[in-house]
């Protein structure tokens, strides 16, 4: 399964972050309420796993209605990982400075 965000097909969403690889890449963080997904928390890193599991969002992983989804970026350089980020963030804002968690660029497939 994947879920578009911004103009990149992330991996997921996921319940569960036992299947990510210890790899460089975007990950969002994202609320499901039945079929759609909200944009809550979206972060680039050298290694998606480590970050995850660190992160308070895992917590809730997977009870409730958290989901995470990611973008593996090999060989991406932190830099383009950074302006990745604030690409689809600049994009959520443009669709909708208020909500920016309800844009309908958030589209599973």
């Amino acid at each position: 399964m994947s879920i578009l965000i911004g103009n990149y097909e992330f991996d997921g969403p996921y319940d569960s972050i036992r299947e990510f690889k210890d790899e460089s890449g975007l990950y969002a963080v994202l609320h499901c309420d039945g079929e759609k997904y909200e944009l809550i928390y979206l972060a680039e890193s050298a290694n998606l796993k480590e970050s995850i599991e660190m992160s308070p969002s895992a917590e809730n992983l997977p009870h409730g209605s958290t989901r995470i989804a990611i973008f593996y970026t090999e060989p991406r350089s932190d830099r383009e990982r950074r302006e990745m980020v604030d690409e689809i963030l600049l994009e959520f804002e443009n669709e909708d400075s208020e909500h920016l968690c309800q844009s309908p660029s958030v589209v599973a497939k």
